[in-house]
């Protein structure tokens, strides 16, 4: 009788994380229209050219490794529950201010760059242009 009540309050605990958990992500769903996640679900239309996204989640980014055009806008979207930012790695030309759950920034690419989250710094992403993808072959 134990190992029954015990399953059964362990089930109703999961079903009420579940059912309340969504509630945020869906919020986010507004924030992502050309994502990362949009151009891997088939029923999203094709993302727009000139627009990349780049998620910051379970303490990563993602993709890692990103590659665009010059002139290209790059959205970052926190979906961790930490606060993040996104900051140029080697002179730290740029950097967004701190990003809580949610939030967004949006740079141009300018240029391939690697950068990382000055807050967590094992955090690195890179952005490789094109053009300079192109001339590596």
């Amino acid at each position: 009788m134990k190992p029954l009540i015990l399953a059964t309050a362990f089930l109703s605990v999961f079903a009420f994380i579940s059912c309340t958990g969504s509630s945020k992500k869906g919020q986010m769903e507004k924030y992502t229209p050309n994502t990362y996640e949009a151009s891997r679900n088939k029923t999203n239309p094709k993302p727009k050219a000139g627009a990349d996204t780049v998620l910051i989640q379970q303490m990563k980014f993602v993709p890692e490794v990103l590659y665009a055009n010059i002139g290209d806008t790059i959205t970052f979207i926190n979906k961790d529950f930490v606060k993040h930012d996104v900051t140029e790695e080697k002179s730290r030309s740029w950097s967004s201010s701190v990003m809580n759950y949610g939030d967004t920034w949006r740079m141009v690419v300018s240029k391939s760059e690697d950068y990382f989250c000055s807050l967590h710094v094992v955090m690195k992403g890179k952005i490789i242009t094109k053009q300079m993808a192109y001339e590596n072959i």
